[in-house]
């Protein structure tokens, strides 16, 4: 083969290459799409199960201190938390709502976020305005979370009482695993030395008291 015969064969076989990346794109996305909705539909009927109503809360407000709440769910056997005393506004109308918290997922996407347990904590108690056509561009905190909620509650009934992510949101919280030892030999509180967090994930959303 020739120089030009070569160059020919390399750009047959780069859009060949393009095509089967852009096939592998879709099918894993359809996989994941399906492997998401099946997890779903099972934790949906794990969640009822369990009685919602019956399920461990955490009361939040602005001034809450979450550390001792937090690390006492992370070491428990307990699967789910509910975070409450949470409200928006969407499509005109209000609702109450709480974030169902998990320490792990099987989900095959997650949505990585920078959001922490203190932005939760301020828009605790208070009205989010969200949008039914949320626009394009948002931050990596609660705009980010404002866009999500949206897009979920327009595919969705706001009759439901469970509303779960196609894709988990993963938020950091502090718990005692976060103490570290300093030089001095004094244990400073999580956030004032190291500003490490531990990894939960918000699944969903109940709506309602």
């Amino acid at each position: 083969m020739n120089k030009e015969q070569i160059q020919s064969r390399l750009d047959e076989l780069h859009k060949e290459i393009s095509k089967l990346k852009a096939e592998e794109s879709s099918l894993n996305s359809q996989l994941n799409n399906i492997v998401s909705s099946e997890i779903n539909s099972a934790l949906k009927t794990e969640l009822n199960g369990c009685s919602m109503n019956n399920m461990s809360s955490f009361f939040v407000t602005t001034s809450s201190k979450t550390l001792d709440r937090m690390s006492e769910f992370y070491f428990s056997h307990e699967k789910y938390l509910l975070l409450s005393n949470f409200f928006f506004k969407f499509d005109s109308k209000y609702k109450k709502f709480s974030f169902i918290i998990t320490k792990c997922t099987d989900m095959p996407t997650v949505l990585y976020t920078e959001i922490v347990m203190s932005d939760l904590k301020g828009i605790a108690g208070y009205v989010l305005e969200l949008e039914p056509q949320p626009k394009a561009i948002y931050d990596y905190k609660i705009s980010l979370l404002k866009k999500e909620l949206s897009i979920l509650f327009s595919k969705h009934n706001l009759d439901e009482k469970l509303i779960l992510f196609d894709s988990p949101l993963k938020i950091g919280c502090q718990t005692w695993g976060n103490k570290r030892e300093h030089g001095d030999g004094l244990f400073y509180p999580p956030g004032s030395e190291f500003g490490e967090t531990t990894d939960f994930y918000i699944i969903g959303v109940k709506i309602g008291s």
